[in-house]
């Protein structure tokens, strides 16, 4: 869990320059997952605040995550859950837009997922979250998705990115592309983990891998397509406190932080190339493999792209 969240030290690992520790309490040392959501002075004063006894310190957020949802009945899981949320959305907005939040206001944030999620639940039906502008929601696009690959506009780069699943190995892989206004190749990653992520949760990590490598290479203007529609469309809703939800709140605030990068829905056929390379990367375990040459397993593929 703590390798993949984009906490500092995992970024800086990934080559982008977060400058400092903590951008909530002002630690100078290295942010860890336990510091962002149990340890942090500030994320301390939350926990108090809501009335929650974070018993003794553990030797990894594993175990402390399941010592507290062990102890509590369905609803306090619950409200510990959005509180988790609301801490780490506290945090990203810290980092990404250099904006402060008292622990009062993230408790009665949390409160309030709360009593909405259990409204949307009585709910017989629901509707997309966001302003919807041609198909477009908040540097998302999930509207008249095309049946094959097409390259974007000069200056843009086009990342595709798709999931894959080996579920009798309990191996989670996604792969991602990028790819040029010519279609040439720009540079490739494959990335496997043993987990028992669901296939939307393995989705969503593949794109915020892959906002995280645009990042990391400096790239200003990005298209990220996949062809998981659930999860396009899951970016731009704002309740819930599910590991999912997580995920896709890191990818939200990335995208609200630039301007220029936006997350579209694109048709299995216009994904193949990212999704072969998913497929070749989830018989490994625990691998991570960057490429600045076309990867074998995509060659032919890519060329495909290429001619139609």
């Amino acid at each position: 869990m703590d390798g993949t969240l984009p906490i500092v030290a995992n970024l800086r690992k990934r080559g982008i320059n977060i400058l400092g520790g903590c951008k909530v309490c002002g630690l100078e040392e290295e942010e860890t997952l336990m510091h962002a959501v149990r340890s942090c002075p500030k994320v301390e004063e939350v926990w108090r605040a809501a009335h929650y006894n974070l018993g003794g310190q553990q030797q990894s957020i594993e175990a402390w995550l399941q010592q507290q949802l062990e102890q509590q009945d369905r609803d306090l899981r619950g409200r510990f859950v959005a509180l988790l949320w609301c801490i780490w959305k506290r945090r990203n907005k810290a980092v990404w837009e250099d904006k402060t939040q008292e622990a009062s206001s993230v408790v009665n944030m949390a409160d309030g997922m709360i009593v909405r999620w259990k409204e949307a639940q009585k709910a017989t039906a629901g509707a997309a979250a966001g302003l919807q502008r041609g198909g477009q929601q908040n540097g998302t696009r999930t509207g008249a998705p095309r049946d094959k690959w097409e390259a974007p506009e000069e200056g843009i780069i086009k990342i595709n990115v798709d999931g894959a699943t080996n579920q009798a190995a309990g191996l989670r892989a996604w792969g991602w592309i990028a790819r040029d206004h010519q279609g040439e190749f720009i540079k490739a990653r494959g990335v496997s983990h043993r987990a028992e992520w669901t296939v939307e949760e393995t989705e969503a990590l593949g794109i915020r891998d892959a906002l995280s490598g645009a990042l990391a290479e400096g790239w200003n203007r990005v298209i990220i397509e996949s062809d998981a529609l659930s999860v396009v469309r899951g970016i731009t809703r704002r309740e819930g406190g599910s590991y999912l939800q997580l995920v896709l709140d890191d990818i939200f605030s990335i995208v609200e932080s630039k301007s220029d990068f936006e997350v579209s829905f694109c048709k299995r056929s216009a994904n193949h190339v990212a999704h072969t390379l998913a497929k070749a990367h989830v018989s490994s375990p625990d691998h991570v493999k960057e490429y600045v040459e076309v990867p074998d397993c995509i060659y032919s593929r890519l060329a495909h792209d290429t001619l139609i």
